[in-house]
């Protein structure tokens, strides 16, 4: 008899990871989780064939930074329409029933996830065949009594998908890329640390900023763009991640280093969101944040 593997133990000290694995185990037993195609045809999920045309799941974690207010546990989940209902790559056709397909796939989907305690957020952007090839949902879990912060029922009102997408073609142009708007704020400021083609002789001592893509579904309310910014502390001040000695004078180069980034992102414009638990060299590699752009 097949044993069912145990549930992941969530650590809070690596919630990205951990919180996606733990999100990842619930799909999984739930029948929504990622199958292969094995020799036979058949396809499989840890030994036990399900139907693929229901679709499938995958979860993956979102900087702290932008989880919503009093979430203790937050990810992204991957929904992925059953192959009867995918766009063909080469016509651009849809097949018949599809928008059906997506909308009862991301309802059963956030019912089977409700019914495990957690929040999915179904206020989120537009998202469909005819932009998508597949759709992300919000899911997250808070403390027993606490509401969740639920966007407000306008948030995404006259909204369109922001590319890439079908529609607009697989690049961010002509639209301004958020990677890149925040990457100027940084490099005008000094900030990035790392020499490219625009500053080939960054500041030293100040640590390294990288700026990553956010998902659409986690962008601030009424944001135009948004990013996540990621920032490392100088080589000198980094945490062992063996042992998790802090070497001496870590604390005040975070303390120093970490506002400037703030303060830059609200000199050019920009809202700046960091998570809500303190975030320190005892406990934390990096810092991260959240910046945007509100629209007027």
């Amino acid at each position: 008899m097949r044993q069912e593997p145990p549930e992941p133990v969530y650590d809070r000290n690596n919630p990205r990871r951990s919180g996606a694995d733990l999100l990842q185990f619930h799909l999984r037993q739930l029948g929504l989780g990622e199958w292969w195609l094995t020799r036979d045809g058949k396809t499989v999920d840890g030994g036990g064939a399900h139907p693929t045309e229901t679709g499938w799941c995958r979860a993956g974690g979102v900087t702290e930074a932008a989880w919503p207010e009093g979430a203790e546990l937050c990810g992204v989940v991957d929904w992925f329409p059953g192959s009867t209902f995918r766009r063909n790559a080469r016509t651009g056709k849809v097949p018949r029933w599809a928008e059906h397909h997506w909308e009862t796939g991301l309802a059963d989907v956030a019912d089977a996830l409700e019914s495990r305690g957690f929040v999915v957020e179904r206020n989120r952007p537009p998202q469909g065949p005819d932009y998508n090839g597949h759709a992300e949902t919000l899911v997250y879990r808070v403390p027993p009594g606490v509401e969740p912060a639920r966007l407000p029922a306008d948030a995404w009102e006259g909204a369109t998908p922001h590319p890439p997408n079908f529609k607009d073609g697989h690049s961010w142009y002509p639209a301004p890329h958020p990677v890149q708007e925040a990457e100027r704020v940084l490099t005008d400021a000094d900030l990035i640390g790392k020499s490219s083609y625009f500053n080939p002789r960054p500041k030293q001592g100040i640590g390294q900023c990288s700026v990553n893509v956010l998902p659409q579904l986690v962008w601030p309310y009424r944001a135009e763009l948004a990013a996540w910014v990621r920032w490392w502390p100088d080589e000198r001040f980094q945490r062992d991640t063996a042992s998790g000695g802090v070497p001496e004078g870590a604390a005040d180069h975070w303390t120093e280093r970490v506002p400037l980034i703030g303060k830059a992102f609200v000199g050019a414009g920009y809202e700046v969101r960091q998570p809500e638990r303190h975030q320190e060299p005892s406990t934390d590699e990096h810092a991260d944040f959240v910046v945007y752009r509100v629209k007027q």
